[in-house]
């Protein structure tokens, strides 16, 4: 499982979305999307993300995933 808020501190400290994910083996548009997300949640500094484990982060994260996706609708 990716460690979600290790990229993003990763990020948070300084280093480009490039780098976390070359570091951390992840696309950068995922790195993108996950600082997106998280600062769109109001996480904007270190400082935010203290209180903030893996579990809090995925959930948030799926949460907006399942209520941003698009809904198939089928004619009566």
């Amino acid at each position: 499982m990716t460690d979600y808020v290790t990229i993003i501190r990763a990020v948070y400290s300084g280093l480009s979305q490039r780098q976390v994910a070359a570091t951390y083996k992840v696309s950068r548009n995922t790195v993108a999307l996950l600082v997106q997300q998280v600062k769109a949640s109001g996480w904007l500094t270190l400082d935010d993300l203290e209180s903030v484990d893996n579990a809090v982060l995925s959930e948030k994260l799926n949460k907006t995933a399942s209520s941003t996706r698009d809904v198939a609708f089928t004619a009566s």
